[in-house]
C-alpha cells in the first residue's frame, strides 16, 4: 500500500519557528505584565486651601521664612494702596512653571495689576526657589494645595480673581478652575499651558516605574544652562530627576480634565515654534473649552529662545507690553 511522505523537512523547520514566537510572546506578556503593575505614583486630588488668618503678610513672612529660599523667590503680595491695604475689585494671582520662580514673567503681572488697580498676589510652588534637592520633595498635592492658597489668598485680596498661569502654572490654573469652591474667579490668561511635552520619552514618566526610567533616561539630576544671570537666579537649572515624573503626574491629572465644564473666561497665548511643549495640544485643548469667552493667542517670535516663556524682562522683554495689551483688551471686553 502507498503511503504519501510528510514534507519532513518544512514540518520539522516550522515547528523551531513556532516556539520561538510562542516564547517571545510569553517573554512580551510578561514584559507587560511586569510594567503594568510597576510602582506608579497616585495622585491625591482630596486637598483643601489652609486656613488663612487676618494678617497675610504675617502669614507669607511665617510660613516662607521655614526654607532656605533664593533672593526674590517667596511668595509675595503687592498691594495696589501699600500705604492703605485693602480689598480691590480684581486681585491678580500668579502660578509660575516648572522649575521657574515668581520672575518667570515679571514684570508682567505687576502691569497687569497696575492697570486693573489690583493687589497681587504672587506664588511659589512647593519644592521651587530652593536648591535643585528640594524640587524632589512635593508630590503633585503639595501644587494642587499651592494653586488652592493662592486663590484662596485672591479672594482675600480682590472681589473677583484673575489667575494668570505659565507652562504648568497654566495647567495648574485650569484645574483650580474646575473646582468647587472656586466661585469667584474672573478670567484665566494662560501661557503656554502643558497637556503634553514635546519630547514624548517624558510622557514615560507618568506611567509605571516613572522614577526608574527617568532616572534611567535623564540620570540622577536634570541640568539646562541659563541664558543670563537673572534666567540662573530665576530658575532652579539643576534639579534632581524625581521631579519629573511629579511635573509629569500633574499634566497627566489635567489631560483628564473636562474642559467642556469649563465656563471661566480664557485667554491663551503660545508659540507656534515652542520647543517645549506639543503645541497641536493646546490648540487642541483650547478647542474643547467650553466658555463661549476664549481667545487664542499665537505668538512666532517670542524673545525666548525655546519659544516658550512669552513675556517677562529676564527671556521675553520685547514681547511684555504686546501681550499685556492683548490680555488687557481681552479683559475688558468680559461681561460685569
Amino acid at each position: 500500500m502507498y503511503h504519501e511522505k510528510l514534507p519532513e523537512t518544512k514540518l520539522n523547520s516550522t515547528f523551531p519557528t513556532l516556539k520561538v514566537l510562542g516564547w517571545l510572546a510569553v517573554t512580551l506578556t510578561l514584559v507587560a505584565v511586569v510594567y503594568l503593575m510597576g510602582p506608579q505614583a497616585e495622585v491625591d486630588e482630596s486637598v483643601t486651601a489652609p486656613k488663612l488668618p487676618d494678617n497675610l503678610n504675617s502669614y507669607l513672612w511665617v510660613t516662607e521664612s521655614q526654607y532656605d529660599l533664593r533672593p526674590d523667590t517667596e511668595k509675595k503680595i503687592v498691594w495696589s494702596n501699600p500705604r492703605s491695604p485693602q480689598t480691590t475689585p480684581y486681585s491678580v494671582v500668579y502660578l509660575h512653571g516648572f522649575s521657574a520662580s515668581r520672575q518667570e514673567i515679571d514684570p508682567f503681572c505687576e502691569q497687569l495689576a497696575f492697570e486693573l488697580r489690583a493687589n497681587l498676589f504672587l506664588t511659589r510652588l512647593a519644592g521651587h526657589g530652593r536648591d535643585g534637592e528640594a524640587m524632589a520633595e512635593p508630590e503633585v498635592k503639595d501644587w494642587l494645595r499651592d494653586a488652592l492658597e493662592a486663590y484662596a489668598i485672591g479672594e482675600r485680596l480682590g472681589r473677583k480673581v484673575i489667575v494668570v498661569g505659565s507652562d504648568t502654572g497654566a495647567t495648574l490654573a485650569l484645574w483650580l478652575a474646575l473646582r468647587e469652591e472656586v466661585e469667584n474667579l474672573k478670567a484665566l490668561v494662560l501661557f503656554s499651558p502643558h497637556f503634553s511635552p514635546r519630547n514624548k520619552l517624558s510622557g514615560l514618566a507618568a506611567g509605571p516605574w516613572g522614577d526608574q526610567i527617568t532616572r534611567l533616561i535623564v540620570g540622577t539630576h536634570h541640568e539646562f544652562i541659563p541664558e543670563t544671570p537673572e534666567h540662573a537666579r530665576g530658575w532652579t537649572t539643576r534639579y534632581r530627576s524625581e521631579a519629573i515624573p511629579t511635573m509629569m503626574g500633574l499634566v497627566k491629572l489635567v489631560e483628564r480634565l473636562k474642559l467642556q465644564k469649563l465656563t471661566t473666561p480664557t485667554f491663551i497665548a503660545y508659540s507656534t515654534n515652542d520647543k517645549v511643549v506639543d503645541i497641536s495640544r493646546i490648540e487642541q485643548r483650547f478647542a474643547e473649552l467650553g466658555t463661549l469667552f476664549k481667545v487664542l493667542v499665537p505668538y512666532d517670535e517670542p524673545g525666548d529662545p525655546s519659544y516658550h516663556v512669552l513675556a517677562g524682562r529676564i527671556l521675553s522683554p520685547r514681547n511684555t507690553e504686546p501681550l499685556l495689551a492683548e490680555v488687557s483688551q481681552f479683559l475688558s471686553k468680559l461681561p460685569e
